[in-house]
């Protein structure tokens, strides 16, 4: 009977995985060949190819990103960003405008993902010796208030570079250098497997310490790791694309209801969900105002702030 159960998961998540890649070609598909009030040329056509590399591996990244934090912090409304991930990244990019560092280099990007992952360490560094879930996310909180204040503060000052700091901050998946987009593929996909291979003991933890701790898992060291998988995920996801809110919230939770809540077949759904709603948004942040180009950050919060709105109500209305 055990053989029977588990061989019918297998073949669930096979189905889901081809489900999830289904989705993923066909709005991909529909994005790259859609007329947009133009004719599809040849260079039109590769920056396409570009824009929907980048929304598939920051939509991918975010929204594994995503299961792991709700599940670790057993929160629904956890998100990718709750470590201060953002205002690291923002303040990666603000400190390279300060040293008036051109922004047609790499050095903008990777500083992004680099300080987007020192800021989780960081947190997770202070909220160590008392390791517990409220005193990360409030600690996570406090950081990414002082981050916010030290950008704002350079935005003032450093004027010129306004708009472009301004810009990453809601978002932006033009980004066309191959050997960038090509290791920030490469870097979320190693990560998505290892947080795939863990999705038994991520599986553990979201039941609780107690129960995790007699099926044989140590919840505080396990969940540090994974929060670090997390933290790398939305740090090359934030490399390559900016800071896109949302994504990672809403993506676990629409494939929990249509799937399931177990990790094993909840990662990949949601990896299919996330790249269709960022494919989808860049398709809409390009189409509604053309010529004039949204930050696909824009449309993600105008999906994502009602779907916060009721998925906050329901949890308040299921504690009454």
């Amino acid at each position: 009977m055990a053989d029977y159960k588990e061989k019918m998961k297998k073949n669930r998540f096979f189905r889901i995985l081809v489900l999830a890649a289904s989705l993923i070609a066909a709005v991909s598909i529909i994005s790259l060949l859609l007329p947009l009030f133009s004719n599809l040329t040849e260079t039109i056509l590769k920056l396409r190819i570009m824009r929907i590399s980048v929304a598939v591996i920051a939509g991918c990244s975010l929204a594994v990103a995503g299961v792991i934090f709700q599940m670790v912090f057993s929160n629904p409304l956890a998100d990718p960003y709750l470590l201060g991930n953002s205002s690291g990244a923002a303040f990666g990019v603000a400190g390279l405008a300060i040293l008036g560092i051109s922004k047609s280099g790499v050095f903008h990007p990777l500083a992004a993902g680099f300080f987007s992952c020192l800021t989780a360490a960081a947190v997770l560094k202070i909220g160590r010796t008392r390791f517990g879930r409220n005193s990360l996310i409030l600690t996570g909180v406090a950081v990414n208030f002082f981050l916010s204040a030290i950008v704002i503060f350079v935005v003032t000052l450093k004027r010129k570079e306004a708009y472009s700091i301004l810009y990453f901050m809601m978002g932006d998946l033009g980004e066309t250098r191959t050997k960038l987009i090509l290791v920030c593929g490469i870097i979320s996909a190693t990560f998505i497997i290892l947080a795939f291979l863990k999705s038994r003991t991520l599986n553990a933890i979201s039941f609780g310490k107690s129960l995790s701790r007699q099926l044989g898992v140590q919840s505080e060291k396990e969940s540090e790791k994974l929060l670090m998988i997390a933290s790398v995920l939305t740090g090359s996801a934030v490399a390559v694309g900016g800071i896109i809110g949302f994504v990672g919230l809403m993506s676990p939770h629409i494939a929990r209801k249509l799937f399931s809540s177990d990790a094993r077949l909840l990662i990949p759904a949601s990896m299919g969900i996330g790249a269709g709603i960022l494919v989808f948004s860049d398709f809409a942040a390009r189409s509604i105002l053309y010529p004039v180009e949204i930050p696909v950050g824009v449309i993600t919060a105008i999906l994502g702030a009602p779907f916060f709105i009721w998925l906050y109500g329901k949890k308040q209305n299921n504690r009454v």
